[in-house]
């Protein structure tokens, strides 16, 4: 409460007293922690800003902020989940399960999936580069003069026929599978892996080459591309 002396509004020259209530730092006080305790940070500043402004008075106070403090709560929960909510979210997100991979068996009903699943195959084949030094189309070459026995012909690119002395091995590698070493006198070796369907596999030089063979007796005939090359088999 402060008391100051004014000029009376109507009678001149006649001094009167005007007596102003104000609320005491601890009363604000009071209202702060009142208001922090009911609603937050914004209940505080707002009932010590209420408190001040009504001069005070408690009962006027008090009337403004029952209604005022779960008002002031929900601003504060609303701005605090949206400050919230993108660094939250994650923590939300479900992580799937790591899928382990598992082998199956699955059987064709009938013929018509399994020429659907051959039909797929053939589509997702890659296409078949042409090996090296192996150019036109098949021949059946046969040994001539007192020399001894070629093992492995090559078509060269003038259209010759040559024939080698190579080294033809057969093994098994570590999918089972039949692998054919053929190793040409001058080091050159390829890994031929022939296919019951008619298909091959020709691996030179660290690469893998597609095509297809035929067996001639015991003679194979490989092409790969354009180009053809045979050999005795093991």
């Amino acid at each position: 409460m402060t008391n100051a002396n004014i000029q009376h509004p109507l009678e001149n020259g006649q001094q009167v007293v005007m007596v102003r209530s104000t609320a005491s730092g601890f009363e604000q006080g009071i209202a702060a922690l009142t208001g922090l305790c009911t609603a937050g940070p914004l209940g505080a500043i707002a009932a010590w800003g209420a408190l001040r402004g009504l001069q005070g008075k408690w009962m006027p106070w008090a009337l403004l902020g029952v209604p005022a403090a779960p008002i002031l709560v929900g601003v504060q929960i609303a701005i605090g989940a949206a400050v919230l909510a993108p660094a939250a979210a994650p923590l939300f997100e479900e992580t799937p399960d790591p899928v382990v991979p598992q082998s199956r068996t699955y059987e064709v009903p009938d013929a018509a999936i399994q020429r659907g699943v051959e039909s797929v195959k053939e589509a997702i084949k890659p296409a078949a580069p042409v090996l090296p030094a192996v150019v036109t189309n098949p021949v059946v070459a046969t040994n001539t003069g007192g020399a001894p026995s070629n093992t492995c012909w090559f078509e060269m690119a003038s259209g010759a026929n040559k024939g080698s002395q190579c080294d033809v091995s057969s093994r098994i590698n570590a999918n089972g599978h039949n692998v054919i070493d053929l190793v040409e006198p001058n080091g050159t070796k390829r890994a031929i892996v022939l296919w019951q369907n008619g298909d091959a596999e020709v691996f030179l030089n660290s690469k893998r080459y597609v095509g297809t063979h035929n067996t001639y007796g015991d003679r194979v005939s490989v092409t790969v591309g354009k180009g053809t090359f045979q050999f005795i088999a093991p």
